[in-house]
């Protein structure tokens, strides 16, 4: 009995590691430090009226990765509509990565603010989630599964494929071929643990 109780640690101890849950949470209280600090930098240049030189170029160079932290809340892009004489239908704004302003009809300083102030409470919420995540042992064993079935498209991404490989239908297929066979293994594997501790 001793070693069925070493294989459900053990099984225990792999899900945690496959999760990702720590990386995870880590990378939220990261982007939570990313984005408090590029908050405060861009607050204080706004109080300022703006100035060229340290502060904004600090800005403008982490305006992509701002950007980014944005977009992993479904924030910082805001859809608008070009001039009447320039005419066309309504455009992406990317509103950190354009800080210097080279779309003149995109976002301004009370967007950005808002912007801000929504990514800042979202990514909270998404890392006390991420946090949540940490302590519930089901919650392991959910992702570690769940990466272990999208490992061809993992795969296919990291070798450089496109979303159009990635995503297409012979992907898929082999993505629920690789998801019987990883479920029947895994099934497999603990009925017969089982047996032999019968």
């Amino acid at each position: 009995m001793p070693s069925l109780w070493i294989l459900a640690l053990l099984l225990l101890a792999g899900s945690f590691l496959l999760s990702g849950v720590l990386p995870a949470y880590l990378r939220a209280k990261s982007r939570i430090h990313r984005v408090d600090r590029f908050a405060a930098k861009y607050g204080a240049w706004v109080e300022n009226d703006m100035p060229s030189g340290g502060e904004r170029d600090w800005l403008i160079a982490r305006g992509p990765e701002m950007q980014a932290d944005a977009k992993a809340v479904g924030q910082g892009v805001i859809y608008v509509a070009p001039p009447p004489m320039i005419g066309g239908r309504y455009r992406p704004h990317y509103m950190f990565s354009d800080l210097a302003g080279a779309q003149s009809f995109g976002a301004g300083v009370a967007e950005r603010l808002d912007a801000l102030t929504m990514t800042q409470h979202q990514l909270r919420v998404q890392a006390g989630h991420r946090r949540r995540d940490l302590s519930y042992p089901w919650r392991w064993v959910q992702r570690a599964f769940e990466r272990i079935v999208r490992l061809p498209q993992y795969l296919l991404r990291t070798a450089g494929f496109s979303d159009d490989v990635s995503g297409s239908t012979a992907a898929k297929g082999v993505g629920v071929l690789w998801s019987l066979v990883v479920g029947a293994a895994t099934v497999g594997a603990f009925v017969l643990s089982l047996l032999e501790h019968v």
